[in-house]
């Protein structure tokens, strides 16, 4: 920014960066003939640690500076990983086993699969609310029950047989 208007042809101010390597500056920006200010793009490159560039502008004779931190980009949030619960239903026929969140939805006789996000919660029930006979990574330990629930962690399978 100039003190006032640019003259007749514009003014040419110098620009330079302390660490080019890090923050690079046109050599040149000119401000337009009658305006006082003009803008200009910094180009920076990725640094591993917060890195301080000093810019400095100069037109005639008169050089003023500013400080610019360039810092380090923060990586992308891992994306989240998924895995297979796949669930095998025996049993009394005509019998529905599904899951809580959705995706498990297998009729006795049959299997099915779906992907869950590692550290859900997965609760597998007999829609109709019959006991079940858990087994696998979902176990009852042989005995009846209505529900078994596992935290998925990687690929798994489950054994149901609806009593």
């Amino acid at each position: 920014m100039l003190d006032g208007a640019a003259p007749a042809g514009g003014a040419v101010v110098s620009l330079s960066s302390s660490n080019p390597a890090v923050a690079s500056v046109p050599a040149t920006a000119t401000v337009a003939e009658g305006t006082t200010a003009r803008g200009f793009t910094i180009t920076t490159t990725a640094v591993t640690t917060a890195t301080s560039v000093t810019i400095t502008a100069t037109y005639l004779g008169v050089t003023r500076a500013a400080t610019a931190i360039i810092t380090a980009a923060s990586p992308p949030p891992p994306l989240p990983q998924t895995a297979t619960l796949t669930v095998n239903a025996t049993g009394r026929s005509g019998e529905r086993v599904v899951s809580t969140p959705t995706g498990i939805s297998v009729t006795v006789g049959s299997s099915g699969s779906a992907s869950f996000t590692t550290g859900t919660s997965v609760t597998l029930r007999v829609q109709s609310g019959r006991d079940a006979i858990w087994s696998g990574a979902c176990s009852s330990g042989g005995q009846k029950a209505k529900t078994c629930t596992l935290t998925v962690s990687s690929a798994a399978s489950v054994s149901v047989n609806v009593v």
